[in-house]
C-alpha cells in the first residue's frame, strides 16, 4: 500500500530535483516548453514507478536523470515520424544566468559570455551537449 509518507517522500525527491530537471532538459532539446513537458512526463512515470517499487531506487537524482534521458529519446523517436517544419533551433538560448541587480556592466558581460557558451555548444552534437552539462555544470563525473 502507497501510504501518506511515501507520497510525502517522493515529493521531496521531485521537489528538491525540479529546478535542474528542467535545466537539463532544456539543455537537451532548447524549447522550454519541451523541456517543461517532458519533465512533467518523467515526474509521472517516475510516480509510476516508486508506487509499483519496481526498482529499487539507490540514487534519486540520477533515477530521475535517467527517466528524463529515456523520455526524451522517446519523444525524440516520435519526433522523426512526424513531419514538423515550425521548430527553429536557431532562435533557442541554452544557457541562461540568473539576473541579480547588478550594474550594466556585468550584465553586459554576462550576455556576451551567455551568447559565445550558446554558439560553441550549438555546435556540439547532444551527446557531447549533454557530457558538458553533467560533468562541468552539474559536477558529475564522467
Amino acid at each position: 500500500m502507497f501510504n501518506w509518507l511515501e507520497k510525502k517522500k517522493f515529493n521531496k525527491i521531485v521537489q528538491e530535483n525540479l529546478n535542474e530537471l528542467v535545466r537539463f532538459a532544456y539543455a537537451r532539446c532548447h524549447d522550454r516548453c519541451l523541456a517543461e513537458d517532458l519533465v512533467q512526463e518523467t515526474c509521472l512515470k517516475a510516480y509510476k514507478a516508486y508506487i509499483s517499487k519496481t526498482e529499487v531506487i539507490v540514487k534519486p537524482k540520477e533515477w530521475l536523470y535517467r527517466i528524463l534521458i529515456n523520455t526524451h529519446i522517446s519523444h525524440l523517436r516520435k519526433k522523426q515520424i512526424q513531419i514538423v517544419n515550425d521548430f527553429d533551433l536557431n532562435n533557442c538560448e541554452l544557457v541562461t544566468f540568473n539576473k541579480v541587480n547588478e550594474d550594466e556592466g556585468l550584465e553586459l558581460q554576462k550576455e556576451i559570455i551567455e551568447e559565445d557558451l550558446n554558439l560553441a555548444l550549438s555546435k556540439l552534437t547532444l551527446e557531447h551537449r549533454e557530457v558538458i552539462y553533467l560533468v562541468d555544470i552539474k559536477g558529475y563525473s564522467f
